[in-house]
């Protein structure tokens, strides 16, 4: 639905369905392989339906966060996606953080990941920005 969102936003997303057949966790085990099987699909045919090759067709800003130790969706899926993105002339802003996994766990990280994403989201649709400024602490700049 090209023309229905203001904007879009991903989070230790997936974005190349065949990529969960090479990496990340899922196949390594007998459920996760029966999970991609039977509800997935095989490889081969994964590829017309993958964001990543369909981001030709995103027309709003996107923004995108990932962790480097991710193992249920690889940061591969993200930069991936983020660089389809830019081929496709899609305003794309993106958050990588190395050492966190599938979501972001280190109370400072969170807090930069949430203030960027409702940044994004004021400039996207409009609002209030965030702040880093703990409710009671004081005034945000």
């Amino acid at each position: 639905e090209p023309g229905l969102y203001q904007c879009a936003a991903g989070y230790v997303g997936v974005y190349d369905l065949p990529l969960m057949y090479a990496r990340g966790d899922v196949q390594k085990t007998a459920f996760g392989l029966t999970y991609l099987r039977e509800w997935m699909g095989r490889p081969k045919d994964l590829a017309d339906r993958s964001p990543v090759n369909l981001a030709e067709s995103i027309k709003v800003p996107v923004f995108l966060a990932a962790g480097g130790k991710d193992e249920r969706a690889p940061i591969e899926h993200t930069k991936r996606m983020e660089a389809a993105l830019k081929k496709a002339g899609v305003p794309v802003e993106s958050l990588y953080y190395p050492t966190e996994g599938h979501g972001f766990y280190t109370e400072e990280h969170r807090t930069v990941y949430y203030t960027r994403l409702l940044a994004f989201l004021s400039r996207s649709l409009g609002g209030a920005t965030a702040t880093t400024t703990p409710a009671g602490k004081g005034k945000a700049p």
